[in-house]
């Protein structure tokens, strides 16, 4: 006599075989990422100024972000955080040039702090947090520079000390401040207009496990 299988509503990836409960699994190496604004609407960047990643999904095509509620991962997914990265982008949406010393700026001048249920797992500089990703070299074509966050190479990531485990379960936070150099009596932040924002993705990098069934 054949089995009898039926999914378990409710539960991805779910099915009875026998009446006995199971969870079918499929895992791949993939991303989850958002993306950020740094600007101040015309006016210097401000001491403590932050920006949220991973808060403010509203309008944001898959490009820009690739989770769909506020802090979490799709529910029926987990995953194993190996990698943290961040990509500076060099032009805005519509084409244009970013301006190369504010690309600079923000990498040296941005701290990121990675926070799941609220308590801190890695943090530092941006330039720290180097993703493999993007473009190197120089275009002779608009004469202005190609810039990334560390060298545009998968094998010169280096891979955390310890994997973050993640669940729909999980809060996740991540929070990019600006913060100013008081002790230095020259520094002034750059001024960047909302039409000129730096679109700074961070990626979450490493294996994610999802049910083959939506439950």
């Amino acid at each position: 006599m054949a089995g009898q299988i039926q999914t378990i509503r409710g539960v991805p990836g779910g099915i009875m075989v026998d009446g006995e409960a199971k969870v079918l699994t499929e895992v791949y190496d993939g991303y989850k990422w958002d993306t950020v604004a740094v600007h101040n609407s015309g006016a210097a960047v401000a001491s403590g100024q932050q920006f949220y990643y991973f808060r403010d999904l509203t309008d944001k095509n898959l490009i820009d972000c690739n989770i769909t509620q506020q802090r979490r991962i799709s529910r029926g997914e987990e995953m194993e955080v190996k990698t943290i990265g961040a990509h500076v982008s060099c032009r805005q949406p519509d084409g244009a040039q970013q301006a190369t010393l504010d690309i600079m700026w923000a990498v040296e001048r941005l701290y990121l702090e990675l926070k799941v249920n609220k308590k801190p797992v890695s943090e530092g500089p941006i330039a720290v947090y180097q993703s493999g990703l993007g473009v190197t070299g120089y275009s002779s074509r608009t004469t202005t520079d190609v810039l990334t966050n560390g060298v545009a190479s998968q094998a010169a990531v280096r891979p955390l000390y310890k994997n973050i485990d993640l669940t729909s379960e999980h809060d996740i936070e991540g929070q990019m401040t600006h913060f100013s150099a008081a002790w230095l009596t020259t520094y002034t932040a750059p001024t960047i207009a909302a039409a000129d924002a730096i679109l700074l993705r961070l990626f979450l990098g490493g294996r994610i496990k999802v049910g083959i069934t939506r439950g």
